[in-house]
């Protein structure tokens, strides 16, 4: 059996396809965030149970409703190396003599069954007619990115004739495009992996299968000569990235040049909220120093509201870049309290049921 959607150190690609809005709009975000703990929430693992329910429809045959009531375990396997899905009975073995560890666990349910089915309903429309079809199709990235020895993997490939398709399964409630960074950077490296078994190929179909969002496949179309003028361009940024990641010890903490924060760029890096490039862009943005706002100065008049319609577009355009970043701030915070590390004049405080509330000792005091 396998793991699916697991990936080992050795496997995982520095410029990963499916993180492409951070570092091909930010080059720094690879060296800020090496060496940060990649934590997987519960949804993205609840995500990874619904990939690997889907795979084993799609390469048995069955259907998800015929897995009814059987749990998907989500975590490690130390024998393997790979982090992802697999059966609960599958790997009670490996569980119980302490070499799997399991994250977290998911019932089978009819809701979570219907979002697998209608998936692997599409997926199998979309397929229909194919020469050639695979999953979790390990995909070479050096041609694309220029990282050596790097992979990425697709859900699904299959081959109709001069058109290849590409296919992958969202199970997230925010839509995505299929013409997203990540399928496009598969298309290229898709080429290289099959043009000479089956090429050439005049065009590349992709396609997002999102079933919490839409019902009906989202698909775009491109040709093979867009695609290798895309790939030239992505391939700059990606060497912009790894150009940043190589000499990280020569700008870290220095200057931020490399650092280019945006709501894209900044919304899964994992050094969101610790960033200094995306300090300084917030500091800039509101108009003063993080200092000055703890010291209660007075806002520069450049930062206060302004009735012009530019003004208040700017301002507008600028809110999903701050609240990024203050919700990153919180989280981490958060948890480095948690971990025992102590932030001068806060404390973490018990709120309603559900919910967390930080109290300022500095107003705590001028209440009293």
């Amino acid at each position: 059996r396998d793991f699916q959607k697991g990936n080992s150190v050795s496997q995982h690609a520095l410029l990963s396809p499916s993180h492409a809005n951070t570092w091909a709009t930010c080059p720094g975000a690879p060296a800020m965030e090496f060496g940060r703990q990649d934590e997987s929430s519960e949804a993205a693992d609840e995500g990874t149970a619904a990939h690997f329910l889907a795979y084993r429809c799609m390469t048995t045959g069955a259907d998800a409703k015929d897995f009814l009531g059987r749990v998907i375990w989500v975590g490690t396997s130390e024998s393997t190396g790979f982090d992802g899905a697999v059966f609960a009975f599958e790997a009670a073995g490996e569980e119980a003599d302490g070499t799997f560890k399991r994250r977290r666990g998911f019932t089978i349910d009819p809701v979570f069954a219907g979002d697998v089915q209608r998936a692997v309903d599409n997926t199998r429309a979309f397929l229909e007619g194919c020469d050639f079809t695979a999953f979790e199709v390990r995909l070479p990235l050096e041609g694309v990115t220029g990282e050596k020895g790097a992979f990425g993997t697709a859900d699904v490939v299959g081959i109709k004739g001069s058109t290849l398709l590409i296919l992958d399964w969202k199970f997230g409630r925010k839509e995505v495009l299929p013409d997203c960074l990540q399928l496009k950077i598969y298309s290229p490296a898709a080429i290289d992996k099959y043009d000479t078994a089956y090429g050439p190929f005049e065009n590349v179909r992709l396609a997002i299968e999102q079933p919490r969002t839409n019902a009906s496949l989202k698909v775009a179309e491109f040709s093979v000569a867009d695609l290798e003028e895309f790939r030239k361009e992505i391939f700059g940024r990606a060497w912009s990235a790894l150009q940043a990641f190589e000499y990280r010890d020569n700008w870290l903490g220095r200057e931020f040049s490399y650092l280019t924060p945006s709501p894209e760029a900044c919304q899964w890096c994992k050094a969101s909220g610790e960033c200094p490039g995306q300090d300084k862009a917030v500091q800039e943005i509101i108009g003063a120093s993080f200092d000055a706002i703890e010291r209660g100065d007075p806002v520069p008049p450049a930062a206060r509201d302004s009735t012009s319609p530019e003004d208040m577009a700017l301002k507008l355009g600028a809110c999903d870049l701050v609240e990024s970043w203050a919700k990153a701030v919180k989280a981490r915070a958060y948890a480095r309290v948690m971990d025992g590390e102590k932030l001068p004049g806060f404390k973490l405080v018990s709120g309603r049921k559900g919910s967390r509330a930080w109290e300022s000792a500095s107003m705590a005091e001028e209440a009293l």
